[in-house]
């Protein structure tokens, strides 16, 4: 680690799985950065069930995660308020059908482009499929992918739709890339928290930084 001969009592060393640490992490890393100049930090990745090891190890004392495994063992703290919805590149017929207001879950026949199956995100849709009695075995799979931007490209090109949270897809929706269909009038909600063990030790870099993510509002995932 590149910073290892620094000292260590201003140093963050944070996992964080796909989305939030493509997706959030700059945005809070820089506001926090603001605050104490004299802070630095190193930035492990994976997906959840990656994240929670890196915290089990004590390769990291700080985690964001999409999903609560654990919670007899770690500290959750909602991070971000996301929602999932089905995308599509931003062409026919999938223009006309955004139009007409088709439901995602109308979507669902497409060729299918998935995360890996222990990211949050993953979870997520398949509860999400289990409450509409859908199997992911009934889904037409094309790909498995674990990287957000390689889906996002993807999808953008028509190679297939996917189920991502709007916060990984937002600046993609935004410069009209891409379209967004809701998953029908429940929809599918989740959570992005900030973990650590019950019995981590932090240092004052660390608390601090909890504090700070303590104090700051909720953030929400609207396009």
């Amino acid at each position: 680690q590149d910073l290892k001969n620094q000292d260590r009592q201003t140093q963050l060393v944070i996992g964080a799985s796909s989305v939030p640490g493509q997706c959030l992490m700059p945005e809070l890393m820089a506001e926090y950065l603001a605050l104490y100049p004299d802070s630095h930090y190193i930035q492990l990745r994976g997906d959840s069930i990656r994240i929670h090891q890196y915290l089990a190890q004590g390769k990291a004392n700080l985690g964001f995660v999409g999903v609560a495994t654990t919670p007899k063992e770690y500290n959750y703290h909602p991070v971000a308020e996301d929602r999932l919805v089905l995308i599509t590149a931003n062409k026919e017929p999938y223009q006309t059908l955004h139009r007409q207001g088709v439901s995602g879950l109308d979507l669902l026949n497409m060729p299918m482009i998935l995360r890996e199956e222990n990211s949050g995100t993953r979870q997520e849709m398949e509860r999400y499929l289990m409450r509409n009695q859908i199997s992911v075995e009934d889904l037409n799979i094309i790909a498995q992918i674990d990287n957000p931007e390689a889906i996002r490209s993807s999808v953008s090109r028509g190679l297939g739709v996917s189920i991502m949270s709007v916060l990984a897809a937002r600046e993609y929706l935004l410069s009209g890339q891409l379209l967004s269909f809701e998953l029908g009038d429940q929809g599918a909600f989740r959570k992005i928290y900030l973990c650590w063990r019950k019995d981590a030790l932090l240092n004052p870099t660390e608390k601090k930084f909890v504090r700070f993510i303590l104090d700051r509002p909720l953030v929400t995932t609207e396009i």
